[in-house]
């Protein structure tokens, strides 16, 4: 599970960070794939799924009971298949058409935060900051949206910041 806290990387004219955004979800990427994560998930849900159905063919209030007891469970699976799904794509995406790239930030609602002057990527000591907008070029590209919309996934469950622009901070280890 992503750790979730208040840093948001924001670069100011003279290069320091100020911390104007709270991220809804940190991923921190690492050699661990999050692909068997999401298998394991996966195989765990069809689990829940097949006994719910079984569960379903009895018609006694302990049968009921049982399937509706699995239902939230199974739906807590399926919110932690998605975001694992969401990780995966976000990892093999950035990987591949960011590979110098040690952080990014999705910035979603457009560059109104974000000043003109400031460039795609930053440079603080040695680290990266890339920051990913609605009104990047990329954005119109296939993988461009995919990458945007994997990334809001990782905050629709908890948003501590509902008005912030940073939905997600993407670290490389």
């Amino acid at each position: 599970m992503p750790s979730r806290d208040q840093r948001g990387n924001v670069h100011g004219r003279d290069g320091r960070f100020a911390q104007q955004h709270r991220a809804a979800a940190e991923v921190t990427l690492s050699r661990t794939s999050h692909r068997e994560q999401a298998a394991e998930q996966a195989e765990w849900l069809k689990s829940d799924l097949s006994r719910i159905a079984g569960y379903l063919h009895g018609d006694d209030d302990a049968s009921l009971a049982a399937a509706n007891e699995l239902v939230g469970q199974a739906t807590v699976r399926l919110r932690r298949l998605r975001a694992d799904v969401a990780r995966t794509n976000i990892e093999h995406t950035v990987r591949k058409h960011f590979p110098d790239a040690a952080e990014l930030t999705l910035i979603n609602r457009g560059s109104s935060s974000r000043p003109d002057w400031e460039p795609d990527i930053v440079r603080d000591g040695d680290r990266d900051t890339l920051w990913v907008h609605t009104s990047n070029t990329f954005a119109d590209e296939p993988w461009g949206s995919n990458l945007i919309m994997d990334l809001l996934q990782l905050g629709d469950d908890e948003d501590p910041d509902p008005t912030g622009d940073a939905d997600a901070v993407i670290t490389f280890q």
